[in-house]
């Protein structure tokens, strides 16, 4: 479940809920900012691929990081590269 890949990756215990509505919401955006590159759905409701999974732990990693006077830590330069790589490969 790519909750648990994003709460680990942030260090958040499994067994804390708190911020799960937040982890959600931005794991959806990831989403659908693939869905609006041409990623086909199959891709984003399995959660198995490596590199979809990947780009949702960047996005949401760096989404979650957003800051108090509204700015967002800056997105890894392979982002774009990664979004770019994902929508090429995963659109059929």
């Amino acid at each position: 479940m790519v909750l648990d890949l994003v709460k680990n990756s942030l260090g958040i215990p499994l067994d804390s809920h708190e911020l799960d509505a937040e982890l959600n919401a931005f794991i959806e955006a990831s989403k659908e900012l693939l869905r609006g590159s041409g990623v086909n759905e199959k891709y984003l409701i399995d959660e198995a691929d490596p590199l979809v999974t990947s780009f949702i732990l960047i996005y949401v990693s760096t989404s979650f990081g957003f800051k108090s006077d509204g700015n967002l830590k800056e997105l890894p330069k392979h982002f774009d590269f990664l979004l770019k790589q994902i929508a090429l490969t995963k659109h059929d």
